[in-house]
Formats: C-alpha cells, structure tokens, sequence
C-alpha cells in the first residue's frame, strides 16, 4: 500500500498518473476526496495523459475507487459511465448535497443486503456540498447501483429541495476493470452502516 499526495502540487496527475508503468504496480487505485481534482479537467496536456492513462489501467482489469470530490476525476474518465447533478460540462454543480448526520438510505443490491443482513442504513453526511448523483433513472443502464436515498440538496443559501431515488454508492465495469464510486467517505463522525458498506465494497474491487 502506497499513498501518493494528492494535495502535493500537481505530483498526482503529473507524476503518479503520467506513468503507466507506476500503476501498473497497483491492483486498486483509490482517490480520496480532497486533492485538487479539478486538475484533471483542465484540458493540458498532463491531465489528457492521466485520462488516458487511468482508462487503461481499468480496460486492463484494474479497480478504480473514487470517493465525494473525488469525482471530479470519474467526471473527466468516464464521462458517459457516470451522470452526476446539474451540468454535464462542468463538475460544480454536483456538489450540492446537503450535511446530514442521518441521511436514510436503501441498498439495492441484493449481495450487499445479504451480507449486511439489512436494505435499510443510515449514512451520516457530515460535511456539506458533498457530490450528488443524477437521479438513478438518468444514469447509464449497465450502472449496478448498491445504495439509494432521497438527497437533500442545497442549490443556493436559500433553498433546499429532495431529488428522490439517487444513487450513493455505484459501480461500473470497464473493460476488464470495475469503477466505483461513493458519495459518502471516511470522517470522523461516519456511521457504522457506512464502515460495513465499505468494509464489503473492499472485498468488490
């Protein structure tokens, strides 16, 4: 196990993610939220190498976990695999979720219900402007989505509004490889329905 710092300049994209031999080396690649990913959006020439670089990493049987902000850099990779909240031009947009220390959620997925031996958890959103999906019925159809809720989002100081039936926690094949992402990620104050649905998507990838 490596960590490369995201927040390191631009070291990530530039260094890590520019050497296809270094990622190589790895079964599962995880990015967490907070580096700076909207490096990966600018349009250079280094962030149009990481692309294409992490696209195949995954074709070749690679596991790519991406958690809230993080996003951004699924966003880039695989635009039509994954539809997030508001623009399909830019990111921003998506962060929009409201903080929620109870956010009621459903798991869909009937192994993850097995192994947890419930379809109903609670996920506490504890930071705001977390990432919102797009609602499940606007996501490509070959989408596994694990985890459902009833987002709340903020779309100004003012206003607050429910999007019903979006996805929390998803996953997509690519190639030989698997994509996944959560809007939800590790924090001080996570819930213990979370740490077993992490805990179980470990052992997807």
């Amino acid at each position: 196990i490596d960590l490369i710092n995201g927040e390191s300049a631009n070291f990530w994209l530039e260094d890590f993610l520019a050497d296809p031999l270094w990622l190589s080396e790895y079964e599962i690649i995880f990015l967490n939220c907070g580096a700076q990913y909207d490096l990966i959006n600018s349009g250079s020439a280094a962030a149009a190498t990481a692309i294409a670089n992490l696209q195949d990493f995954v074709s070749a049987g690679g596991s790519l976990y991406a958690s809230d902000w993080a996003g951004e850099a699924l966003f880039a990779t695989f635009p039509d695999l994954i539809d997030f909240y508001g623009s399909t031009s830019t990111f921003s947009p998506s962060k929009v979720g409201k903080a929620t220390s109870s956010q009621n959620a459903e798991i869909l997925d009937t192994n993850m219900a097995s192994a947890l031996g419930r379809t109903q958890v609670n996920i506490n959103f504890d930071l705001p402007q977390w990432v919102v999906l797009a609602k499940q019925s606007a996501q490509p159809t070959n989408m596994n989505v694990y985890v459902r809720a009833d987002a709340q989002v903020t779309t100004n100081i003012f206003f607050t509004t429910t999007q019903a039936d979006t996805p929390v926690v998803v996953s997509f094949d690519y190639g030989a490889g698997k994509v996944l992402f959560t809007s939800a990620h590790n924090e001080t104050q996570t819930s213990s329905d979370l740490m077993d649905i992490l805990e179980y998507l470990v052992f997807e990838l």
